[in-house]
């Protein structure tokens, strides 16, 4: 779909940028200056695709524009097939932008979910890397705190933790069943 909007009313409205898929304009218009819109165009909506056209056949003014943000540069006059395969051109290319944007986007919220993941792994792995640093404390406490036996062939004494039948090593690295009354 095409629409006239006075140079002015796009100027002023950036509201009615948003409507616009591609903005086609001359360089010396009645209402306006067709650099000043681009300027305007491209501050505001920078992939919306601005085509010059014009009848200055002036090479830094075509340099020029492109400079500022003009997607393409149209001498008058020119065929139809050129106009429309330009114009073609720029949707495409605003198509391109729009897609690799969402990309983007898609890509920053996959990396987010992943850091937040990772994050959580890091949590959980530190929390048991405390947990496991306390219980290993606490066994070199509970070890520390029980008495042992000095002479030769006492009888292991039996850990109030270990319960029932549990192996344990004797003075002289023997294995012996404990058993607690």
């Amino acid at each position: 779909m095409c629409s006239w909007q006075p140079a002015a009313a796009m100027r002023w409205n950036p509201v009615a940028l948003n409507t616009f898929d591609l903005v086609l304009t001359d360089i010396v218009m009645q209402d306006g200056n067709g650099i000043t819109l681009l300027e305007r165009v491209h501050a505001q909506q920078p992939n919306l695709p601005v085509v010059m056209v014009t009848a200055i056949h002036d090479i830094s003014v075509a340099i020029d524009t492109m400079r500022r943000g003009a997607y393409d540069y149209l001498l008058k006059p020119f065929e139809r097939e050129h106009l429309v395969s330009t114009v073609q051109r720029a949707l495409d290319h605003r198509q391109a932008l729009q897609e690799t944007h969402n990309y983007q986007q898609s890509l920053e919220q996959v990396v987010r979910a992943r850091t937040e993941m990772l994050r959580q792994a890091m949590d959980d792995l530190e929390h048991s890397y405390d947990v496991t640093l306390e219980a290993l404390g606490d066994a070199l406490d509970l070890k520390d705190s029980r008495p042992r036996a000095i002479r030769r062939g006492s009888p292991p004494t039996p850990s109030p933790s270990l319960g029932h039948g549990h192996l344990s090593r004797g003075d002289q690295g023997h294995c012996a069943r404990s058993v607690l009354a």
